[in-house]
């Protein structure tokens, strides 16, 4: 987290990242595949077939 002054200061330094992001307009994850003609993963085993359920 970003260290601040008050216990309502301090923010998560990804979670500002992310919503900085959205603010700005970028897509989702699942959007940005679509985008690029990839498939949408429906499950944990399709990000990544390597790893046992």
């Amino acid at each position: 987290y970003w260290p601040g002054p008050g216990k309502f200061s301090r923010t998560d330094y990804v979670a500002s990242s992310i919503q900085r992001g959205r603010d700005m307009g970028l897509p989702s994850y699942s959007q940005a595949l679509l985008a690029f003609g990839l498939d949408i993963p429906r499950n944990w085993s399709d990000l990544n077939p390597n790893v046992d359920p």
